[in-house]
């Protein structure tokens, strides 16, 4: 029981410490592409090449790097919502989102530690929350390439948050490139 209540104690003290340096909406994600089967499922059938037929979950890392990740593939299902928390006049405009929300892409520390790197993982990239909205990219590739380059696949997925932090829905979208 005594050890229980240690590494009890040892997670709680991790959990808090990363929790303040790092927004929550974060560290949720990461639980929900854990725990949520039917995300799990697609991303297992979109790189069935890249992940083990035995494996029970997801095999990425997170990568340090906080980078851009556009909204703009997901404005169809974004103009459905009533309670979407940014302007959607923004995503009418070709570019305007990415005129007013990008970014230079920035390291993060504290996310690089959260899992261990292991070579032939998935990397999973974060952008920069905006409101209650995080997007994050699942990619079998590095993007370490200049000029916005990109090779290999990318599973693209857009968290909205309620007012509690809590996520409230997802949406997801597939892409190759070459």
């Amino acid at each position: 029981m005594k050890k229980v209540a240690i590494v009890a104690l040892l997670f709680l003290n991790t959990f808090e410490a990363l929790s303040q340096e790092l927004d929550n909406k974060y560290l949720l994600s990461i639980i929900h592409l854990e725990l949520n089967n039917d995300l799990r499922e697609e991303i297992r059938k979109f790189f069935k090449r890249d992940i083990p037929k035995r494996s029970h979950t997801i095999p990425f890392h997170i990568s340090d790097k906080i980078v851009f990740i556009d909204f703009t593939p997901f404005k169809e299902v974004i103009f459905t919502m009533n309670d979407f928390p940014l302007d959607l006049e923004i995503l009418k405009t070709r570019g305007a989102f990415r005129e007013k929300y990008k970014f230079e892409s920035f390291s993060s520390e504290a996310l690089g530690d959260l899992l261990p790197i292991k070579p032939n993982n998935l990397i999973l990239y974060f952008s920069k929350p905006s409101s209650n909205v995080l997007a994050v990219e699942l990619t079998d590739y590095e993007m370490k390439l200049p000029k916005n380059v990109k090779f290999g696949k990318g599973f693209r997925i857009l968290f909205v948050f309620n007012e509690k932090g809590l996520i409230e829905k997802y949406f997801w979208k597939t892409f190759l490139y070459n």
